[in-house]
């Protein structure tokens, strides 16, 4: 059987695939055109957001105070250089810091994250959210968003969504069945996946994704007929054409009929009013020859336009 190789063109959409979670501790966002109290309670709603997407275990606030209070951690102003942050996420035993900033220009509020290593430094991830809208938006919706962003990218797992045109082939990953389409994979390690889809009457398909970290793959390919399903299927469509043509050509005749009988009554009836010397029945022999030159006309029309319809309906076929 023939097979099919192509590349899949993928889309990342958001979905979070649960897996182990990361220990983090979230830093106060530093306020840039918004108030301390502000900026105070947009971090809050941070920390919550973050454990409520399942991808963290998150650090309260009050707790990351109590530990640094203990180990004697001064820190003057906002903990935004690599140093205080290490130091910090060191102190607290952690392996990753969020930090960030809350920023307000005229309508529109920015609020901005970055996750960083605490071993290497490194900064991981790092997104930001506009809004330009009331702060209860920001506070309900933006945050939410960010820490969504996070926990997708975060996610040491990758997914795969698989479906096909027409739906119901079957699915092998890595030579594996499955399932059928449309068919989910969820939790998958990062890595190169190769994917077959079979079904009756279509040749085979196969191609490889490779997966990243956090990433949701989305493929849709459309599975091509075998040679032999392909005849049938045209065979079949040929045979529906000539019967449409057929049913065509047949009520064209009969109209077509009814035109060449017509137009015998209108000869028949003009001849009657050529021989009418008598102005009395001189306009109803006229209507008579009206009439039966209208129903000739009529079924002529109708004829032809049966033909060309039929036939042009027949090559949709």
């Amino acid at each position: 059987m023939k097979h099919v190789l192509f590349f899949c063109f993928a889309a990342c959409i958001n979905l979070f695939a649960a897996g182990e979670k990361i220990g983090i501790a979230v830093n106060d966002l530093q306020a840039m055109g918004v108030d301390a109290p502000t900026a105070a309670i947009l971090s809050e709603r941070l920390r919550t957001e973050l454990l409520n997407s399942g991808a963290f275990r998150v650090m309260e606030r009050g707790q990351m105070d109590n530990i640094l209070k203990e180990q004697g951690f001064q820190q003057s102003g906002a903990c935004s250089d690599n140093a205080c942050i290490i130091e910090m996420g060191q102190l607290l035993g952690v392996s990753e810091v969020v930090v960030g900033t809350a920023g307000k220009v005229a309508e529109l509020y920015t609020v901005s994250v970055r996750m960083i290593d605490v071993a290497t430094g490194e900064i991981l991830l790092s997104e930001n959210e506009e809004c330009e809208c009331p702060f209860k938006t920001v506070l309900n919706e933006t945050i939410g968003n960010l820490a969504s962003k996070l926990a997708k990218k975060a996610s040491p797992y990758a997914s795969l969504s698989i479906s096909s045109a027409p739906q119901g082939a079957t699915v092998a990953l890595n030579n594996e069945k499955r399932g059928t389409t449309p068919l989910s994979f969820q939790q998958l390690e990062p890595g190169t996946y190769t994917l077959s889809l079979s079904l009756l009457n279509y040749q085979d398909t196969v191609f490889s994704v490779s997966l990243k970290k956090g990433e949701n793959i989305e493929c849709a390919p459309a599975l091509r007929m075998s040679d032999a399903y392909q005849k049938t299927v045209k065979s079949k469509k040929t045979r529906k054409a000539w019967t449409v043509r057929g049913i065509a050509g047949g009520l064209a005749i009969v109209a077509l009929a009814g035109g060449i009988y017509f137009n015998s009554q209108y000869n028949s009836a003009y001849n009657d009013y050529k021989a009418i010397h008598t102005v009395d029945n001189l306009d109803a022999e006229y209507q008579k020859v009206e009439t039966q030159a209208t129903r000739r006309n009529v079924c002529y029309g109708i004829s032809g336009g049966i033909a060309v319809l039929g036939f042009a309906f027949s090559l949709t076929f």
